[in-house]
């Protein structure tokens, strides 16, 4: 029963870190900013906000992989747990949108 609580609080905490990158990012590109165009070294903010973006695409593949390895043992997912996994997987796509295009 812990465990379960632990791994729900775990996607839930991914997730949340993951809406906070995508929200940095939005904010980054609509103040006309580019993140390929920029020298991270000029200055700290950015270096700071590519660190929090490795950090939550880190934490958003241990979640997706987690949650498909458990898929593939169980050969079932609950429902919220599924929702976890479209979820992250939006969510990182929309982060790698921001970043490349």
């Amino acid at each position: 029963m812990k465990t379960k609580i632990v791994a729900v609080f775990f996607h839930l905490l991914t997730l949340f870190i993951l809406i906070i990158t995508l929200n940095l990012l939005l904010d980054f590109r609509l103040r006309e900013n580019h993140l390929m165009d920029l020298n991270i070294y000029s200055d700290n903010g950015i270096g700071l906000l590519l660190g929090f973006i490795v950090f939550s695409l880190i934490m958003g593949a241990v979640s997706v992989s987690l949650l498909i390895s458990k898929w593939a043992n169980e050969r079932k997912l609950e429902l919220y747990l599924k929702s976890f996994l479209t979820t992250d997987i939006v969510l990182i796509i929309g982060i790698g949108l921001l970043i490349f295009l």
